[in-house]
């Protein structure tokens, strides 16, 4: 009888154990390039980088510190930590990208400008302060955590950092860096994005005269009558002809102050509507998708590599 017993809890000794096994193949491991000491939270350090200020001086600072301005003047302070993290991680991508021995400075003497048309939106804590008020303290030591969190972590492909570009809103697609810019990058292609819909710019409606818009595209206000379009997958139109000339979808967006070139038009009277989606080019992240996604629980991580495609996830300060 005994005998028995001891074999019975021996199998089901055996059978939870295969159970644990099977059990363990489905678990996600945890990345090894993500988990960051809670104590080591608010220390901003990097390599040193000297950077081209917004009243002209060059001045060298740690990267984090550098970092904690960028993403202060890129996201608004009321977005999800998660968010803020993966915002962190696309910025110190595109600095390192032009830091040795990775890439080459995009100023002489200075690796990044604080031009956000050229390189890097940044403000100072002068800025925060006056932009945050009362909860400077709070928004400060927030942005320091999503900064300090990342500490090191930068989006590789094939091995090295690379130029992570971001906008605002994608208005529910973003778009391939080779419709935008003519030039491919296999990390920059269209992905769907169901999570930015709470931004004020997933939808507008810019309605100009055919007058006025003719004379920014310099045609005859007739020609736009006949028009036509082609748009890439992500949804932006990428080449405009009107009247033998052709424009591309950054060019339209350009001339006529468009907030995207995800847009479509209708002719009405004397009177041209364009309904747009997005606001900025919809390459790579979208600031209020990945804000939306931090809403829904998705971790800075699985943000960064939603937007940016086959990448991977460097620690490359240690």
């Amino acid at each position: 009888m005994r005998r028995r017993r001891r074999q019975g809890y021996l199998i089901a000794l055996l059978g939870l154990f295969l159970v644990l096994a099977v059990m363990a193949r489905y678990i996600p491991a945890k990345p090894k390039t993500m988990p960051r000491q809670e104590e080591a939270i608010l220390t901003l350090g990097g390599p040193e980088i000297t950077v081209l200020m917004p009243d002209g001086r060059l001045k060298d600072l740690p990267l984090d510190e550098f970092l904690l301005g960028v993403v202060a003047a890129e996201m608004p302070a009321s977005f999800e930590p998660q968010a803020l993290q993966a915002q962190a991680i696309a910025t110190r991508s595109y600095v390192l990208s032009h830091t040795a021995p990775y890439g080459a400075p995009r100023h002489d003497g200075a690796v990044v400008c604080c031009d956000s048309s050229h390189c890097q939106a940044y403000i100072t804590q002068e800025d925060m302060r006056k932009r945050w008020g009362g909860q400077f303290a709070e928004y400060y030591e927030k942005m320091a955590r999503a900064v300090a969190k990342t500490a090191g972590l930068a989006i590789c492909y094939e091995g090295r950092p690379v130029e992570t570009p971001y906008y605002s809103t994608c208005g529910g697609h973003t778009q391939a860096a080779r419709d935008v810019w003519g030039q491919d990058r296999a990390y920059l292609q269209p992905v769907a994005c169901l999570w930015d819909t709470h931004s004020p710019r997933a939808n507008a409606t810019l309605i100009l005269s055919l007058k006025e818009a003719a004379q920014k595209l310099a045609v005859k206000p007739e020609a736009l009558r006949s028009m036509s379009a082609c748009y890439g997958e992500g949804g932006a139109l990428t080449e405009l002809t009107v009247s033998g000339k052709k424009y591309s979808g950054l060019q339209l967006r350009q001339m006529l102050m468009l907030p995207s070139a995800n847009c479509q038009w209708l002719i009405d009277g004397q009177n041209i509507l364009f309904s747009t989606r997005g606001f900025g080019h919809g390459v790579g992240l979208c600031q209020y998708g990945a804000d939306g996604m931090a809403k829904a629980g998705y971790s800075a991580e699985e943000i960064v590599l939603h937007y940016y495609q086959g990448v991977q996830l460097v620690d490359l300060y240690h």
